[in-house]
């Protein structure tokens, strides 16, 4: 409340009146948390659910380093011919079909699935990413773009971890309830996880 009043906040909310900051804002948080959450939970599924060994665990989510920065060069310069809303909306499409096909796997899904999918991942994060950053600094005068990319960056580390988070105690509670189902399940759990 008291930041609300100084002349110069933090975060000026101000800014989020902007429909184009808000959305980017937003938008930039989830995307980030489908990224984290994949970087995160994917090798997990790879090696636990799957049977997968580290070492394609590990290569599976290079594809999405792949697709990212060839997408936003891609898309870059098609900001310049088509503008920033259809790049937006192809890397959209991108991260949903990235999203359904993590949701579709299964224990006996195809290792190259996950692979499409975080290919998918980085081409819907280059297409959406830059495309916002662009959006939201032509929004706004020269004086107030080094702000309101401070806000999407901040927006986007923050919609990450929120979602990791919540994704996390998701996880952690559901498989205490099932090893609970299983006698003495959690105490092995605790064991196979102490160094």
């Amino acid at each position: 409340n008291m930041r609300r009043g100084h002349p110069s906040p933090f975060i000026p909310f101000r800014l989020f009146r902007l429909r184009v900051i808000a959305v980017a804002s937003l938008s930039g948080g989830l995307a980030a948390g489908v990224m984290y959450s994949a970087l995160t939970f994917l090798p997990l599924f790879l090696q636990g659910a799957m049977g997968e060994p580290a070492m394609i665990a590990g290569m599976v989510i290079t594809p999405m380093a792949v697709g990212w920065p060839m997408a936003a060069a891609f898309g870059s310069r098609l900001i310049l011919r088509v503008g920033y809303r259809p790049v937006i909306l192809v890397g959209t499409a991108f991260l949903m079909t990235s999203m359904i096909m993590f949701a579709l796997m299964t224990r006996t899904t195809p290792v190259f699935v996950p692979v499409l999918a975080m290919l998918s991942l980085g081409i819907g994060l280059g297409f959406t990413v830059t495309p916002f950053m662009v959006a939201v600094q032509s929004a706004v005068g020269f004086r107030e773009r080094a702000t309101v990319t401070a806000v999407s960056t901040f927006a986007r580390s923050l919609g990450g971890t929120f979602i990791v988070t919540i994704l996390s105690t998701w996880m952690a509670f559901t498989l205490a309830g099932e090893l609970s189902g299983i006698p003495g399940g959690v105490d092995v759990a605790n064991k196979l996880l102490s160094p």
